[in-house]
Parts: C-alpha cells; structure tokens; sequence
C-alpha cells in the first residue's frame, strides 16, 4: 500500500499522515489473516482513507464484497461523494460501490394502487426510474407514505402484478456485482434479523462503532402499537367505512357474520388493552414505565388473554376464507394481513405465557398522538451480536472507543473477546489547541438554582466571546429553559427543534452564532475554523436512570455482582462527553475552549477518570 501513500502525497498534494498509514496497515493485516480487531482513531487521521484502501483492495484481489457500515447520513455521503471517487484516482482503477438503503426507502406500485390517491405522488412514480424517495422534490406526509413504501409484510413476491417495476428488488440486483457496500447501522442489523438484506460478504467495516450496542438492542427489540394494530385490522376489515380486503370475499357465503364478528372482537380486545395502558401511563404522568410496575396489572393480563381467545375465533373463521374459490391475488393480500396480525398476537402470547430473561417489557406513550407501543427489549446483546462476528473479518473504529486508555467497557458490552486492540494517535496538538475550563460553582447539577447559574454564566461569558459557541445540553427542557433565559445581543441563537439539524449547520457556518443543541448535535457536526471556538458543557451526559431500559439494565449489572453506575453508566457518559469534546477541534490550525460547567467533574472522585479520558490535559479551574 505504500506507492498508494506516496501517490497521495506526491501528486494529490496530501501531508503525510504517520496514523493514517499505520492505521491502513493495521487493517490489512487483520484482513489477510481473517482476524478482527478495534482501533480507536483519532480526529484528523483520516481513518476513512485508511480503511477504504486494504478494504477494496482485498476486494479486488479475492473477488469477494466489503460491507463498510456507519451511524450517520454525513459520513456515507462523504465516502460516496468524495472518498471512493479519491481511491479510483489512486488506484487508477475502477471501484464498484454502492450506497444500500433499506426497503423503506423505495415506493411499491401495488400499495400505490390499492393506498394512494396523490396525483403528485402518482405521477412522480409513473416517471421515476429508481423509486426512491429521496428523489421527490415535493412534500409527502409520511402517513400517506408509511401506505405506499416497500414492505416485507405487504410483499407478494413472485405474484406481484407488477414484479418488474419493482425498485426494491432492482435495487437489491444492482448491488450483486459491487465491491464496497456502503449502508448504516441500521440496515446492517435488519440483514442479520430477516436475513439477506444484503449479498454474502466477507469483510465488515463499522465506523462511528460506539453507537453500534444501542442501534443493535432498538433492531433485536420486539414491539407492536396500537397506531399499526389500528391500521392493520383496518386493512382486513373497517367496520366504520365498510372497506377492507375483507369485501372481496363478500361472495363466500355464510361467514360474512362470523367474520366480522371475530374481527371486530380482535380489534376491541387490543383498543381495550392500549386504553388500560394508556390510563396508566397517564394516572402516573409518564410517558414510559416497566410492565412489572403497572397499577392495574390484572386488567392487563386479562386482556392478553382476550387477545388470545378471539384470534382463535378469526384464525377458524380465516382458514374457511383461504379455503373459498376467490382468486389467488385476494388470498394472498389478505395472507399478508392475517400473517402480520398473527405475528402481533405470538408477541401477545409470549408476554402473557413466557417468563422474560435477558430483557425488559415495557410500555410508551407518545403524548402527541396518544398512540401506545408495548416493547420487549433485550439487555445485555453481547452474545446476539456476535452472529456479525462469525465467518468474516470484522473492524470496528471511532475516535470515542476507550475508557482512560482502556477497551474493556466497549470490549465487555460488545463481547469483543477475540478482537485485536489497537489506538492511533491524532495527529493534532490538544494540548496547545484546548484548554478545558472547570466550573467551580457550588449548586447541584440537577437543580433549578444550576440552570439558572447556568443561564447567567452564558450571558456574561458570550459578551466576551466574537466567535461561535456551541452550547450542548442533556435535554430539550434544558435547551427551552437556557434559550428563554440568554439576553445577548449581536448573535444569531440557533435553538434545536426550530429549524432542522442540516440547517442550523449551515446558518452557524454562515453567522456570528450561538447554538443551543442535545443529543444529536453531541456527535457527526464538523465545523472547521474560526467559525466554532467555544463549546460549553452544560451536564456530564449521564443517561436518564429512571428511562424503563436504563432502569432493568442497572439492575442486570447489579444481579452480576457489578457496579453499573463504574461499569456502564459512568464509561457510557465518558464516550458521550469526549464526542461532545471532540466537536471543537477538526483540523490542525483549529483552536478554542470547553467549558464544563458541571462540578461533579472536579468535586467527585470519578471527575478523574473523566479528565484522563479527554484528549487536552490543558485543564484550568475557573475563577
């Protein structure tokens, strides 16, 4: 790989990167030799690059397929858009590469034609050559769209009048003779849950792998919703508007009663059962709660029940309809609608009839809709995981995999047993660039007193400042309270929830800013120069304990003799944070502050291995 460097620097003008090519080889080695390992790479050392080139070329000299897997839309667009097309420069060759997105992703005509009465929408795909939404330039309610996607449960395969217009299966042959396979985390997970999303594959790349455990338990999660219930049985029979695929059985005789009957039965028994949940959550002003910790426990458990008996009903009275002379093409929709019903009454069953291990039950309301969803969560995935693990090379990298100087956390979480651990140093000078500002205030993190110390901190120190801060908060009632509270004048306030993430980006690059953001602005913002000199760390981002999954996983670790706020809680904070961190720093000549305004960094004893796991030592207490 060496001349491939040389060329990079030689004739495209790139510094050489000492990281970037020990990084490269590091993976050219597992690669040959079939093994895995994890590297946490640091900013700057273009470890994309650095895994694009073993990768494709293995994938040229064996004949065989690299899947490279990401978190985020900006980091597929960047191999995509400019790091492949670069390596087809360098290697002087051409490189077959895919972006693979899921089938969510591609319209199906039949549901159009059943679901669908936009004229914009139907036009659209009248001329569309790939069925792919993101081509539409016009607004589609995602309700209309939820109607007409691509869907395993509403697919009839070979029997589809309109097989040979079908995006997602065209889209799925186009990716048989690529080399690199580009998707995300999620679509990787739903090719190893309903098997053979993607072609065989035999090398793995996940970037921005710090996010893969919680991706993987959402994808391992079973879950049914009153919202998909509700349209579900619709679809078979309507009882409100008289339509349904049920209709096109009207000439079977003697069932029209039973069925209806039993249907309708089907669909009060689950209305009553998300109304006794929904009355629960609201009796305790919450949003989410264990099932274990329901009030009403008994009405709960009789309504499983209810669940169970009327499906029987309809599965009797279903079998005389699949038995009737009505044409295959009915069969096989109401098929797809009684095959999606059934597999929502088993998930019934095993709440109602199995002990749950390795997992938490638990319910949620969404206070706009009032829509419920009964979940089932698995906790510790370390062992489902590892089926991504098997027959392939597999590298995991991010710049955010350590505790300290230690893989154990990651390791343990992901059951990494046989995984090489490697670290590439950044390339960029933290200490000379970053300076760390510790709070010494004296009010709790979780007060009102500390927001409001918070909000006066902010409008004194921003009159200071000519250059763009970001402000990260752990909440959106953080974000509301600090925005309402900031009196500065001569900036731009960009507030999360009032224009989207794409935007806020943009209008900061742009403008003297400041911006007030959580979650998702903690990690994939790349904002280079003087644009971004200040970053200002409201909380440590500890994860909410009181959340139904935080809460069964606390008590998982406690039941394995483990800390879970030393082993879990305090690690997952850490990694959050040094994402957080790492927003200030993109390039070499970047420079600038964080603020950490929480005192548990500098008054309790974990401050420590907080401060060990930040990448500047340049730490100054605050006066």
């Amino acid at each position: 790989m060496n001349e491939y460097f040389e060329k990079m620097i030689n004739e495209y003008g790139f510094e050489k990167r000492e990281g970037q090519e020990k990084m490269a080889k590091i993976i050219q080695e597992a690669i040959e030799n079939r093994k895995s390992c994890i590297i946490e790479a640091g900013t700057g050392i273009g470890k994309s690059l650095a895994y694009l080139l073993p990768a494709v070329l293995h994938a040229k000299k064996t004949n065989t397929k690299v899947v490279v897997s990401t978190n985020t839309i900006n980091l597929q667009e960047q191999l995509i858009e400019k790091d492949l097309p670069l390596l087809e420069k360098i290697l002087n060759e051409k490189i077959k590469y895919r972006l693979v997105k899921g089938r969510g992703n591609y319209i199906c005509g039949n549901r159009l034609n059943r679901n669908c009465r936009d004229d914009n929408l139907i036009s659209w795909y009248k001329h569309t050559k790939t069925g792919d939404k993101s081509e539409i330039d016009f607004y589609v309610d995602p309700t209309v769209w939820d109607m007409v996607k691509s869907d395993k449960d509403y697919c009839v395969g070979a029997g589809c009048a309109r097989d040979k217009k079908c995006f997602y299966y065209k889209a799925k042959e186009n990716i048989q003779n690529a080399e690199i396979l580009i998707v995300n985390h999620a679509l990787l997970f739903s090719h190893f849950k309903y098997d053979k999303v993607l072609p065989d594959f035999d090398v793995l790349i996940l970037d921005e792998a710090h996010n893969i455990e919680s991706i993987a338990r959402n994808y391992f999660e079973k879950n049914i919703g009153s919202k998909e219930i509700g349209q579900n049985i619709g679809m078979i029979f309507n009882r409100r508007t008289n339509t349904g695929i049920f209709k096109k059985f009207s000439s079977v005789e003697g069932v029209y009663l039973e069925f209806t009957d039993s249907i309708n039965g089907i669909y009060d028994a689950f209305m009553n059962l998300f109304s006794v949940i929904r009355l629960n959550l609201v009796e305790k002003n919450v949003l989410s709660m264990r099932i274990d910790k329901l009030s009403d426990k008994k009405k709960y458990v009789e309504n499983l029940g209810r669940i169970v008996e009327k499906f029987k009903l309809f599965e009797e009275v279903s079998k005389k309809l699949l038995l009737s002379d009505v044409d295959e093409e009915a069969k096989q929709e109401f098929t797809l609608y009684y095959t999606r019903l059934k597999e929502a009454v088993l998930f019934i069953n095993e709440l109602l009839n199995e002990k749950t291990v390795n997992a938490v039950d638990w319910i949620k309301l969404n206070p706009v809709t009032h829509d419920v969803e009964i979940k089932k969560t698995p906790l510790d995935i370390s062992d489902v995981i590892k089926k991504i693990y098997e027959d392939r090379s597999v590298i995991m990298t991010s710049a955010t995999l350590r505790i300290g100087k230690d893989f154990t956390y990651i390791s343990n979480r992901l059951g990494l047993e046989n995984f090489g651990k490697e670290f590439v140093t950044s390339p960029f000078d933290y200490d000379k660039n970053m300076k760390i500002f510790l709070s010494n205030n004296g009010y709790n993190p979780n007060s009102m007193e500390y927001l409001n110390y918070t909000i006066e901190f902010l409008n004194k120190y921003l009159e200071q400042k000519k250059e763009g801060t970001f402000v990260l908060c752990t909440s959106y009632k953080q974000v509301d309270t600090i925005s309402k509270g900031l009196k500065v004048k001569g900036y731009n306030i960009l507030i999360q929830g009032q224009l989207s993430r794409k935007k806020m980006i943009e209008e900061f690059k742009n403008t003297r800013s400041v911006l007030l953001g959580t979650d998702s602005f903690w990690e994939g913002v790349d904002v280079k120069g003087d644009k971004l000199k200040n970053i200002v760390i409201v909380k440590i981002p500890f994860f909410v304990p009181d959340d139904p999954v935080n809460e069964a996983l606390i008590e998982d670790i406690k039941n394995k003799g483990q800390n879970p706020f030393m082993s879990f809680q305090l690690p997952q904070a850490i990694i959050k944070l040094k994402q957080g961190v790492g927003r200030l720093i993109r390039s070499k000549t970047d420079n600038g502050e964080v603020i950490i305004l929480d005192n548990r960094v500098k008054n309790m004893r974990y401050g420590k291995v907080i401060l060990n796991s930040l990448p500047s030592k340049t730490i100054v207490d605050m006066v």
